[in-house]
Parts: structure tokens; sequence; C-alpha cells
């Protein structure tokens, strides 16, 4: 019996040692991530203050955080993230886990003052976090809902955040989704209004070895943006009111990083509505290709070092420095061909399609074009492309209604297809049955609109050979002024 007996003590005492083992794992396990985390942000953001305190205890912790924005007090802003942390293995008799966390977020000063006001005294941010013994975690966040008088007549309303975020506390791909009823300003003084509203996202991230890259890809969609003015009192006739409406928009993002250069495309489209002009369709496509990510890192590390210091003595000192570093570092981006890109702008309304495409970047920068001032390096060595193709008929209505708002002192629509002849005769357009096309480019220092050189000085000649009826030429340069004195040979 003794012998039962003492085997039944030493197991618990077996078991009790490894519960504070594992306890005592999981709490050093915790803190290392918090402890890293911290000390990479204030490596890469030296000008952003932040104060830690980490109490730890054998089944629980408290980590304060309080990063510090700005320089003078009253401009100071103070964001405080507590974290109470209950250690594993069995967190509060009810899950089998590493840690279990809650999180509130603070906020100092006058914003916070506001913020409370608004949320009703609410806490503005809380999640809960549970951390596997495998090193996976789930995080739930929301944020009430509530309203605040800013002034006279201005109101903004906040539905509220939901978010969930999974990933492992020692890094890799991190897992989110995002839901926001909507956000509403109002101000019935000025007669403004705008409203977002049922924006839901989803998205995967991966954070490298700096706090200013990443990588991942991410997707949406918002249900209405609403954007509305009213005419200021004592406005002209032709001064009217304004009103924006977007629905059914999706959006989807994606980063990617391969032989250290940087890679972005975006893409959105949606429907809407833009005075009493229905829009059946708009689509917008993005690229940024080929941004070296070091520099690029290097470059944002250089702006957070020189320009948000809080000696006023060492930001002026470092001002000229400053400037340097950054075109040097983004000199050493060129070699790289780096190309922004409106990839597709197209817009579709009254049965007619436009497209808008514009990309521009460097191409075949070396070593020994680097010693070249940038203004030259630029005109030999910048690479310019732009497409342009709209329906005649959009043309046309447009301009009966600026000469309807001014009261005739446009041209009538009836002039319009006058004044496009005379511009496809320069050159700058082409007319191609009920559309009009233009495209320009720019390379080697040469600059070809619709595929021929412009010749820069020859615009007086082709005016002076276009004269042919000097009355017509006078009515319609007096309705409308022509493209710059330059003109396609």
């Amino acid at each position: 019996m003794k012998k039962a007996v003492a085997a039944g003590l030493g197991a618990v005492l077996v078991l009790g040692v490894a519960y504070v083992g594992a306890s005592a794992w999981a709490g050093h396990r915790v803190h290392a991530f918090y402890a890293a985390e911290i000390g990479q942000l204030q490596a890469q953001v030296p000008a952003l203050k932040i104060q830690q305190q980490y109490d730890k205890g054998l089944w629980s912790a408290t980590s304060r955080v309080t990063l510090q924005f700005g320089c003078e007090p009253k401009d100071v802003l103070r964001l405080t993230v507590i974290d109470r942390i209950q250690h594993g293995p069995w967190v509060g008799g009810t899950s089998f886990a590493a840690a279990d966390i809650d999180t509130e977020l603070q906020i100092d000063g006058p914003a916070g003052q506001e913020l409370a006001k608004m949320l009703g005294g609410a806490k503005p941010l809380v999640a809960h976090t549970v951390v596997g013994f495998g090193g996976g975690y789930q995080s739930d966040f929301s944020s009430p809902a509530g309203s605040l008088q800013m002034g006279e007549g201005q109101l903004f309303n906040w539905q509220g955040l939901q978010a969930r975020v999974n990933g492992r506390i020692e890094g890799g791909p991190m897992g989110y989704e995002l839901s926001m009823p909507s956000i509403e300003l109002v101000d019935v003084k000025q007669g403004l209004q705008l409203k977002f509203a049922g924006l839901k996202m989803t998205g995967q991230a991966e954070k490298g070895d700096s706090v200013w890259l990443s990588s991942g890809r991410s997707e949406g969609e918002i249900g209405t943006i609403e954007m509305s003015a009213q005419a200021p009192a004592g406005s002209p006739s032709h001064v009217q009111a304004f009103a924006l409406a977007l629905q059914r928009m999706k959006f989807n993002a994606e980063t990617r990083i391969e032989k250290d250069l940087l890679h972005t495309s975006s893409s959105f489209t949606a429907s809407g509505q833009v005075g009493k002009t229905k829009l059946d369709r708009i689509e917008l496509q993005a690229s940024l290709k080929r941004l070296h990510a070091p520099t690029y890192v290097k470059l944002m590390e250089q702006l957070m070092a020189g320009g948000m210091t809080c000696d006023e003595k060492l930001r002026e000192a470092n001002a000229k420095a400053m400037l340097q570093d950054l075109q040097q570092s983004l000199l050493q981006m060129l070699p790289h061909n780096p190309e922004y890109a409106l990839d597709k702008l197209v817009v579709e309304f009254g049965g007619k399609r436009g497209e808008f495409s514009s990309a521009v970047g460097v191409q075949g920068v070396t070593a020994e074009d680097l010693k070249q001032p940038l203004p030259m390096l630029l005109m030999e060595k910048a690479v310019v492309k732009t497409e342009l193709k709209l329906p005649v008929a959009w043309i046309e209505m447009m301009a009966g209604e600026a000469s309807a708002q001014s009261s005739g002192k446009l041209p009538p629509p009836e002039m319009v297809s006058v004044m496009l002849d005379q511009y496809a005769a320069q050159g700058f357009i082409v007319r191609d049955g009920e559309h009009l096309k233009s495209s320009l480019r720019y390379a080697r220092g040469e600059l070809l609109v619709n595929g021929k050189p412009l010749s820069l000085g020859g615009g007086a000649q082709a005016a002076e050979a276009g004269a042919e009826d000097e009355e017509e030429d006078e009515e319609i340069a007096e309705a409308m002024p022509l493209a710059p004195a330059a003109s396609a040979p």
C-alpha cells in the first residue's frame, strides 16, 4: 500500500515538474518572440521611440510596449499595446496551448480622448490570441462602432472592424481576413458626404528581413463608395453639384521578390455613376517591375534616420547629406530597369469603350552611365509609352456639355469634327472609324507620336500650310486653342 502511494505521489510530482517545465518553456518562447520583434523594429526605425516593459512570471506575463510618434509635446502620439499572457500548457483550465494572450490598444493624449468620446469609453482595439505548442497562432481582432461630432455639422461614423490573423511566431507566411461594415464622413455645412461600405478582404503576407519589405497577395471587395458635394452658395450657374457612386468593386494585389527585385501588380473593377452618367464598367490594372529591394530598404532607412529625428539641429545638419544619400540610392536602382505602368484603364458607358495605358521607366543604365548628372541620364535612358483610344461620340458629348455650361464660349459640337481633322493633319491623333487613337513613345532621346518622329519647331509651318481659309482658322482658334506648336512631318 505504501509503495502504491509512493508511486502515485511520484507520478504526481513528475507530472507537476513536467507541467511547470512546460509552462516555463512556453513563457520563454513567447518572451523571445516579443524581444525579437521589438528589437527589429527599434533597429530599423531608430526615430521611433519605443518603451517596453515585460513582467514575466511562471504562469503568466504582462507586456507593455509604447510607441511614440512626433516630437513636440502637443503633437506627440503615444500608442501603448498591452498584452496579458497566460502560459500553457493548460490555459485557464479550458484549453491546451502554449499561451493565451489578451491584447488591448491604448492611445494617449488628445487623440485618445477624442477616440474615447467616439467609442463611448470602449477600447479602440482588442485581440485574443492562442499560441500552439508547434508555434502556430491565431489572433482575432475587433474594434467597436462609434460616432464622433467633430465640429459644427461635421460627423464621423465608424461601424467597427473584425479581423483574423494566423501564422507562426518564428515567421513565414501569415494569413488574414478582414471585414468592415462602413465608414461615413458628413459635413452638412459644406454639403459634403463620403461613405465606404461593405469592405471584405483576405490575403497572405510574409515579412522579409526588414519591416519595410514583405511579399504576398490579397483580394477583396467593397460594396459601395459614395461621394457627393453641393455647389457652394453663390456659385455661377455652370458650377454644379458633384456626385460619384461606385458599386460591386473587386480588387486584388500581389507583391513578390525574385532575385532581390520587387514586383507588384494590382487590379480593380467596378461599375457606377458620375453625376447623371452611368458607368457600365471601370477596369484598372497597374504594376511595378524590377525595383531593387535591398536599395529600397536602404532608402527607407535613410529617410527614417535622417528625416524623422526630433533633434532639429541634427535634422538640419543632415538635410544636405541626406538628399545626396537619397539621390545616390535612387541612382543605384536604375541599372535594374525599374518600371511603373498603368497597364490598363478601361471605361465603358453609353455602349462605348475607352482605353488608356502608360508606362515610365529606364532601360540599359550601366555603371558608367551613373556618373552622369541625373537629368542627362534620364534624357538618354528613360523610356515612356502611352496609348489612348477614345470614342468620337464621347468627345462630341463633352464638347456639347461644356459649350452649354459656358454659355456658348466653347465651340459647338458640330465644330468638333473640324478640329479633330486638324489635329489628325498635324499628326497628334489618328481617326479610326468611330474612335480616336494616339500613341506616344520616348526612348533613347527620341520622341515618336503615332509612330512618327516629332519635329519641334515645325508647328508654325504646318499651321501655315493648313490655313487655306483664314476666316475658318480664326473661328476655330477663337473657339479652342490648338495643340502646342509642334507637328509630325
